[in-house]
């Protein structure tokens, strides 16, 4: 089945899915990463039906033992969370990935810093002031010190994002 094909079926019909996973083989890796799916539902406002997308192609590259991949959509399952107001999930789909992330990139990586920012947002947003300015400045740590490798961009987005929490917090 192509992509563009179960694009067209996740536009068509929200039960879709379940349908599709009861009755046809496990996506191949390629599909499964592909968060195109996803980010159609999500666009829709159909987060219930993005989630299942991302924790198909979780499984997928689990199988395939891709672990900064699942870490990567984990990121993403956390956002889901987020839109669904299902906070504890959200802080667990990001522990995850910050677990796997320090671990395979290192304590100083800026995609540890962007973890530490998406929990300094839930955080903030839950009303979690306390937390969400300690994960500010452990995100801020890693930006005003950044490994080699790490490009201005990456430095200047992030301090941004920091800077938006500290301001909304004022």
């Amino acid at each position: 089945m192509s992509i563009l094909h179960l694009e067209l079926d996740c536009l068509q019909s929200q039960n879709h899915f379940p349908i599709l996973q009861e009755n046809s083989a496990p996506a191949s890796p390629e599909e499964a990463a592909d968060h195109h799916l996803a980010l159609i539902c999500e666009a829709k406002g159909d987060y219930e039906s993005a989630l299942e997308h991302l924790v198909l192609a979780s499984m997928a590259m689990i199988t395939n033992g891709q672990d900064n991949e699942v870490a990567a959509i984990d990121i993403s399952i956390g956002g889901i969370y987020m839109s669904l107001c299902r906070y504890d999930e959200a802080v667990f789909s990001y522990q995850k990935a910050l677990t796997v992330f320090k671990s395979t990139k290192g304590d100083n990586h800026p995609t540890v810093a962007s973890v530490f920012i998406r929990l300094a947002d839930l955080y903030y947003k839950t009303g979690k002031i306390r937390e969400s300015k300690s994960y500010c400045e452990n995100a801020m740590r890693i930006y005003t010190k950044p490994v080699p490798g790490t490009t201005s961009d990456e430095i200047a987005n992030g301090l941004t994002d920091i800077a938006t929490i500290f301001q909304a917090m004022t």
